[in-house]
C-alpha cells in the first residue's frame, strides 16, 4: 500500500533506444520532479544515457524481428503491472497486448509511417488505427497527424512536439554556416548539396560558407551523400560527420548560424512537426525550410526562410538569405518561437497521467 504522499509510478515504453532527441526522453526528464519514473527501452549498442531521478532499464533482445518484439512485450507488461499508476506506450507494431493486459495504457503517436511505398503506407496505418481500439487513452503529436490515422477526437489528446535550448550563444551573421542535424534516410538531403553548390556557381559569393552534415542513414544513404560532395567538387566546404552524441553535435549548434530542416514534401511528411526547425531556432540560428504545413506554422521571416524540395529551390533560398543576413538577430529569432518548449508538451502529457 502506498503512502498519501508517495509519487505516482510513470513507466514509459519505448521500443527504440533511450535518446536526446527523443520526446519520451524530455517527459521523462520533465516528469521525473513529480513521478517516479521508469524507462523501458531496446539496447540497440548505443552509448547509454545516464539520467537524473529516472531508471532507465535496457533490454537485450535477440532472435529474428518476432521474437525480440515478443520478448520486449513480455518484459513491459510484467513491468507495467508492477505497480505502476500509469503506462505510456511509443506506438510499436504489436502493443495492443499492453493495452490489452493493462487498462490504464497510455498510447503516444510520435510519428507516422514514410515508407515510399503507398500500400505499406496505408497498411500500417491501418494497424495503427487498429492497435488504438486497445487503449482509453491515446496522446498524438498533431491534429493532421490524428486525422490521417481517424483516431477519436474523444479520447485523443495532441501533445505537440517540444524543443530545448541547446546552444544560447548569441550567432553573428557576417558568413553562412550551414547545419543539418537529423536521420537521413528518404530526406534527401544530397539535393542541398546540389543545391549550395548551383548556388555558389551563380553568384560571386564573398562570403564564408561552410555546411556541417550530422546524422545516421542507411549506407546507400550516407555513400549518396559522400558522393553528392565529390561531384560537387566541395569537400573544403561540406563536412560529413556521421553519428555523433549529445554534446559532440552541441559544437555545430552553437557555431553554425543557419540550421537546414530539409523536409521532402509529400503528403506522409507534410503533417510531421520537425525537431530540428525548434532546435535551430531556439538556439538562435536563422532556419531554411521546406514550405510543409508544420514548418510554416514555425518558420517566419523573422527567423528564416523557405524553399521546395529541390536542389533548384534551395539555391534560391540560400540567395534570399544572403540578401536578408544583416537583418537577423538571435534574440529576435529566439523570441519568435517561446511557446515551443517540452515544459509546455510535459504539462499537457500530464494533464491526461492519472
Amino acid at each position: 500500500m502506498k503512502n498519501i504522499n508517495d509519487k505516482k509510478s510513470i513507466l514509459i515504453v519505448n521500443r527504440k533506444q533511450y535518446g536526446y532527441h527523443t520526446d519520451s526522453y524530455q517527459w521523462a526528464l520533465n516528469l521525473s520532479s513529480e513521478y517516479n519514473v521508469t524507462y523501458i527501452c531496446i539496447d540497440i549498442g548505443l552509448d547509454k544515457i545516464e539520467a537524473n531521478n529516472v531508471n532507465v532499464i535496457y533490454i537485450k533482445c535477440g532472435g529474428n524481428k518476432l521474437k525480440r518484439a515478443l520478448e520486449f512485450l513480455k518484459k513491459s507488461i510484467k513491468m507495467s503491472k508492477d505497480n505502476m499508476d500509469d503506462t505510456l506506450v511509443i506506438y510499436f507494431p504489436m502493443c495492443f497486448l499492453m493495452g490489452v493486459l493493462n487498462k490504464s495504457s497510455i498510447l503516444d503517436f510520435r510519428t507516422g509511417n514514410v515508407n515510399k511505398r503507398k500500400f505499406i503506407r496505408d497498411m500500417m496505418d491501418l494497424l495503427s488505427y487498429l492497435e488504438s481500439f486497445f487503449y482509453q487513452r491515446v496522446t498524438i503529436i498533431s491534429e493532421g497527424l490524428r486525422k490521417r490515422l481517424f483516431l477519436s477526437e474523444s479520447k485523443t489528446t495532441i501533445v505537440p512536439l517540444g524543443a530545448e535550448i541547446i546552444s544560447s550563444k548569441d550567432k553573428e551573421f557576417n558568413k553562412i554556416a550551414l547545419f543539418y542535424i537529423g536521420v537521413l534516410d528518404l530526406r534527401c538531403i544530397h539535393e542541398t548539396i546540389f543545391g549550395l553548390s548551383k548556388y555558389i556557381k551563380s553568384n560571386n559569393v564573398s562570403l564564408p560558407i561552410t555546411y556541417d552534415i550530422v546524422g545516421y542513414g542507411n549506407k546507400k544513404t550516407i555513400e549518396q551523400i559522400k558522393t553528392a560532395i565529390d561531384i560537387c567538387d566541395l569537400s573544403s566546404i561540406i563536412k560529413f560527420h556521421g553519428r555523433l552524441n549529445h554534446q559532440e553535435a552541441k559544437v555545430f549548434f552553437d557555431n553554425c548560424n543557419v540550421g537546414v530542416s530539409y523536409i521532402p514534401m509529400t503528403s506522409y511528411f507534410d503533417y510531421q512537426p520537425p525537431t530540428k526547425t525548434h532546435e535551430y531556432i531556439n538556439s538562435g540560428m536563422v532556419c531554411i525550410g521546406t514550405s510543409t504545413s508544420e514548418n510554416k506554422k514555425i518558420i517566419t521571416d523573422e527567423n528564416g526562410v523557405f524553399c521546395e524540395s529541390t536542389a533548384e529551390s534551395f539555391s534560391v533560398a540560400l540567395n534570399m538569405l544572403t540578401e536578408r543576413l544583416s537583418i537577423y538577430s538571435s534574440d529576435n529569432i529566439i523570441k519568435s518561437n517561446l511557446k515551443n518548449s517540452w515544459l509546455y508538451s510535459t504539462n499537457k502529457l500530464k494533464n491526461i497521467l492519472n
